[in-house]
């Protein structure tokens, strides 16, 4: 079976020059160029289908800005293919989150429909939005949430179809359950197995980060939003070189060096997200003051991520008891569902980020030492 990348690479070349030719030359060249592959055929028709289907963005420029939240109009009540738009339930800079049910009559359903605010209204875009959506479509992992269906709405804005998940954020969840430090590092390795296994298909998540990490009731690791960032991105220097300075998808706090300065992305973008989470999954704070990432200035960031050595987890709480800890600035980035969206209650003294981990700070700090 082909990789999804294999996939891509193979459809990319004979999508491009179909849509290049007049509706009545198509089918000789699908004749030609797919042979006795019904399914290769059947994939490049709904492609082609799907950029017929948004005649607007043909007249629109190549190169669009994000519009802001503001300029997207509510769908609650309207038809998103066979869902109904109930309600919003969770908004961040770059995309609304809605609760839907079927509404086709076949049987019931909840789902989670995101719609994105990038402004979509260019061909290539279009077509690239439908076949990354098809990728990622293909991960198969009880730690992922599966995406189930895509579109453009009517006015033409990206959405992805995803299963509705009951879960509380990795951080709520381990501070509300007062989570030692074993039983996190078990909750870690769910994230891991998940990370891994996107990896292996070639799939980045770009936006690693306790939002996009819920878990459930039963202590199950889903996580949100695999790949979606890379949609957002449609100058993602991955694929190609930046054509104009683009909003990229990211979190100063979670963002690898490659990532501000806007640098090829890898797995290896992902491990460093990682590597931030279990900072902030045993210390209660991340390597890096969010507030002075959020307050400066492009080149601060870079020069921060890039040069500065953040302390040692155990060095860190230590300097927590010499002074208080400020809640984390609100991410407007952040899109959180049910029971996550509850403010959350942060611990902002050394004692109290102990007391969530089921110990002293003395043996807090023991556990962190060393590797």
């Amino acid at each position: 079976m082909d990789q999804p990348t294999d996939r891509w690479k193979r459809i990319q070349p004979v999508l491009e020059r179909a849509l290049e030719l007049e509706p009545d030359q198509v089918g000789a060249y699908l004749d030609h160029a797919c042979g006795d592959d019904a399914a290769f055929r059947a994939e490049l028709e709904s492609l082609i289908e799907a950029d017929r289907a948004a005649p607007a963005f043909l007249d629109s420029p190549a190169v669009t800005l994000p519009r802001s939240v503001g300029s997207d109009r509510v769908l609650d009540g309207e038809q998103l293919g066979p869902f109904r738009v109930l309600h919003e339930v969770g908004r961040g800079g770059m995309s609304i989150v809605y609760l839907a049910e079927r509404a086709d009559g076949q049987f019931e359903q909840r789902v989670a429909i995101k719609v994105l605010m990038h402004d979509a209204r260019s061909r290539d875009l279009a077509v690239r939005f439908e076949a990354e959506r098809r990728i990622l479509a293909s991960l198969d992992h009880r730690g992922i949430v599966r995406i189930q269906d895509g579109g453009m709405t009517r006015d033409g804005r990206p959405y992805l179809v995803m299963e509705h998940v009951e879960g509380d954020r990795i951080d709520r969840y381990c501070d509300a359950n007062q989570l030692p430090v074993e039983q996190r590092l078990r909750i870690f390795r769910q994230v891991l197995d998940a990370v891994a296994y996107a990896h292996r298909a070639l799939v980045v998540h770009r936006d690693l980060k306790p939002a996009n990490i819920l878990v459930t009731e039963q202590g199950q690791v889903r996580l949100l939003d695999f790949g979606i960032a890379k949609l957002l991105d449609p100058d993602d220097p991955s694929d190609s070189p930046p054509t104009r300075t683009g909003l990229r998808a990211m979190t100063p706090e979670y963002a690898a060096p490659e990532q501000v300065r806007g640098e090829r992305i890898t797995t290896a973008t992902d491990i460093y997200a990682l590597g931030v989470l279990l900072y902030e999954l045993l210390t209660g704070t991340t390597p890096f003051d969010a507030h002075a990432l959020r307050s400066a200035g492009f080149n601060e960031i870079c020069r921060i991520i890039r040069e500065v050595d953040p302390p040692r987890p155990s060095t860190r709480l230590s300097e927590l008891r010499t002074r208080r800890r400020e809640p984390p600035p609100t991410d407007a980035a952040t899109i959180e569902i049910g029971p996550a969206a509850i403010p959350r209650v942060v611990p902002t003294t050394v004692e109290e980020i102990a007391r969530h981990r089921g110990a002293n700070p003395e043996r807090l700090s023991r556990l962190l030492r060393g590797d």
